[in-house]
This record gives C-alpha cells, sequence and structure tokens, in this order.
C-alpha cells in the first residue's frame, strides 16, 4: 500500500548547503498515509529526513494518531527507524 507516492501540486522548498540539498517540511501521501516530511539529500546520495506520519484511523488501535519515522543510510541501503518511544509519550 505504500509503493505509491503521491505529490501532485507540491512546491518543496530547498536550499543547497555543504553538498546537500535541504528541504523544508512538506506534506505528502503514500498509499492513504499522510505525512510531513523533511530533511536533506546528500550529493553522496546520504540522505536524513524526518518523517511526521498520520496513521489512518484505528491502525495502531487507536493508541496513537502520529508518530515519527526517521529516514537515514544512503539510497542503496536506507536506514528506517520508528518514534515509537515518542508516539508513546504522545498517547
Amino acid at each position: 500500500a505504500l509503493r505509491r507516492i503521491e505529490a501532485k501540486d507540491v512546491a518543496i522548498r530547498f536550499a543547497v548547503r555543504n553538498g546537500r540539498i535541504a528541504t523544508e517540511p512538506f506534506d505528502l501521501r503514500m498509499g492513504g498515509v499522510s505525512m510531513n516530511l523533511a530533511g536533506s539529500t546528500g550529493l553522496d546520495q546520504t540522505i536524513d529526513y524526518t518523517a511526521r506520519v498520520q496513521l489512518p484511523s484505528g491502525a495502531a488501535g487507536g493508541l496513537v494518531e502520529k508518530i515519527g519515522v526517521n529516514i537515514g543510510g544512503t539510497f542503496s541501503s536506507p536506514k528506517i527507524t520508528l518514534g515509537v518511544k515518542e508516539a508513546a509519550e504522545e498517547a
């Protein structure tokens, strides 16, 4: 379900600094999931993004509505971690 990324009519503000393309926060939809994404991509293909994901109603048993996701690593070997602790603290 998360394989399709919709980025219609999205204006992404960015700046190039120190060999990285830094993006300001922007909204995106993947499948039926909405998120706010910000971070940077290196010219060396490294990635460093944080996302605030709005979960579909009931997806987490009603315990949390939003969860943080950190996306790092490289294009060829991305590392994704969930902010489960932060989500639990907000619940």
